[in-house]
């Protein structure tokens, strides 16, 4: 073959193996993944919107962002299975309880210990009940640890369904509305 003729087709190879995209079953198969978005926060002490983003890599702790309108208020979370540090405000705080940590700090019931798994649409017990959207076959609603979640909207990503939108509901007085603005997965 004529060199004319095989560089194209080298090229176009090489375009076609760096355009594709990973497959895979769930997130844990993912070297890793970072979620970002907003949520909208109604609590008995505050109210607002705040922007989030949540990063794993394979084998390591969950590192979790969660900043105020125009970067003020940022909360930097470190999750692992021993220990949870919260930084704030260039001080960092640390405890085996990743909520009560959140919620002595911040003033705010924020289920920080879940949200890694609902996030993901996944519930942390398998025991728990799970109603599913007859349609997509996708989970719509559970409560887990006294929280209602809800998911209304899915978006496809490296062939996974994952969350787009959800509510988190604890009673009448706390409920955190959240919208994904990008999932990115490696």
């Amino acid at each position: 073959m004529k060199r004319t003729k095989i560089i194209p087709l080298i090229l176009t190879t090489l375009t076609l193996t760096a355009c594709t995209v990973p497959m895979y079953e769930t997130l844990e198969d993912a070297e890793s993944y970072k979620v970002f978005g907003r949520t909208a926060i109604k609590h008995p002490s505050q109210s607002g919107q705040v922007s989030f983003a949540i990063e794993q890599a394979k084998n390591e702790s969950v590192n979790i962002i969660i900043q105020g309108p125009f970067a003020q208020g940022r909360v930097d979370i470190e999750v692992d299975d021993k220990e949870t540090s919260i930084t704030i405000n260039e001080e960092t705080f640390k405890d085996k309880n990743p909520d009560r940590l959140f919620a002595n700090l911040t003033g705010i019931n924020w289920p920080v210990s879940n949200t890694q798994q609902w996030i993901k649409g996944r519930t942390n017990n398998a025991k728990t009940r799970i109603l599913y959207d007859e349609k997509t076959e996708l989970p719509r609603t559970f409560v887990e640890d006294g929280w209602t979640v809800t998911y209304e909207e899915w978006i496809e990503k490296n062939s996974m369904k994952l969350p787009l939108k959800m509510t988190l509901t604890r009673g009448d007085d706390i409920r955190l509305r959240f919208l994904i603005d990008n999932w990115i997965i490696r």
